[in-house]
């Protein structure tokens, strides 16, 4: 006899589950992109308190796992941030 609400082979979350996964927020893409675009930003505060222009006294620093992903992302943004003196980690 089958069961009611349940189908066979049916993939996701079951039925009736209000938590289920429904969009991509949580997904490895999207949780690399919001990384990604957190470093680029802090970089670009960096830079422009290097040259004089930020509005924040001081940008919060950038830790090592970012700047490895940014060496992976923008090479270009790290070569600007050693010319201009920024110090990041290694």
């Amino acid at each position: 006899m089958a069961q009611l609400g349940k189908q066979k082979g049916r993939r996701g979350a079951e039925m009736g589950n209000r938590r289920a996964w429904k969009h991509g927020r949580r997904s490895a893409a999207a949780q690399l992109r919001r990384r990604e675009t957190q470093a680029a930003l802090k970089l670009a505060r960096h830079l422009l308190a290097a040259a004089g222009m930020s509005s924040r006294c001081r940008p919060r620093p950038v830790r090592p796992d970012q700047v490895a992903l940014l060496a992976t992302v923008d090479p270009g943004g790290l070569r600007a941030a050693s010319a201009l003196g920024v110090v990041l980690p290694v």
